[in-house]
């Protein structure tokens, strides 16, 4: 069977985080009819739900017997990989272009701006990589909590959160809050210092990708009995 097929037939998700994701953007959408200027909080929200979506998980089942009907029936373990990460992702991506379609038609464009795309790049990347050898959605919940964490750190780091939000702070501030929470770049126009500030979190997302990648193909799968 083709990863694809086995992936459409057998969804990563959830058929409860499918629903939610149709929600959020279908009343993303209402709003946008409603308050054409809303795109940066509704692209927001599905960047939230977006962490959860593409912590799918793949050594766990891929341990219980999941997929072999591809990891033994001669299908590349790349093309698995490939098709396992372009479906943790497909949902909440498609779910966020049909936002920005909406937003096009009202004459906007925070859902589909750069700062947007970065930040869904980098939640979708990091959230599939942290999760490759854990349970399905764990990756989500642990950047939740690091989120919330450093919301309840000192009152300096809050500030800093706030001004990066509102388009100050310096380069070396902005980088450490766009690695902790990209969303706040999300339907923004990015500067050149804004860029720059971006790296960190870009190269750590698309790294974490490639060396999960690589394990995968590499890795050993000894079956185990579901706990």
């Amino acid at each position: 069977m083709s990863p694809w097929r086995f992936f459409v037939a057998v969804p990563l998700q959830s058929p409860y985080m499918l629903i939610g994701l149709a929600l959020v953007v279908a009343l993303g959408a209402a709003e946008l009819i409603v308050a054409p200027g809303s795109g940066q909080e509704a692209v927001v929200t599905l960047l939230l739900l977006q962490m959860f979506s593409a912590s799918s998980g793949f050594a766990i089942p891929a341990r219980r017997g999941h997929y072999d009907a591809m990891l033994t029936g001669g299908v590349s373990r790349t093309a698995v990989v490939g098709w396992h990460l372009a479906m943790s992702v497909a949902p909440g991506a498609v779910g966020w272009l049909v936002l920005g379609l909406c937003e096009v038609g009202v004459g906007r464009s925070a859902v589909l701006s750069q700062g947007s795309i970065a930040a869904m790049v980098v939640v979708s990347a990091a959230g599939w990589a942290m999760t490759v050898p854990l349970p399905r959605l764990s990756g989500g919940v642990v950047w939740l909590v690091l989120l919330l964490a450093g919301l309840g750190w000192p009152t300096v780091w809050r500030e800093d959160l706030l001004a990066v939000a509102a388009g100050g702070a310096d380069v070396s501030t902005r980088a450490v809050v766009y690695l902790l929470c990209p969303l706040v770049v999300a339907g923004r126009s990015l500067t050149q210092e804004d860029l720059i500030a971006l790296l960190p979190a870009m190269t750590l997302a698309m790294t974490g990708c490639l060396v999960a990648w690589r394990w995968l193909v590499h890795m050993n799968v000894p079956l185990e009995a579901a706990q």
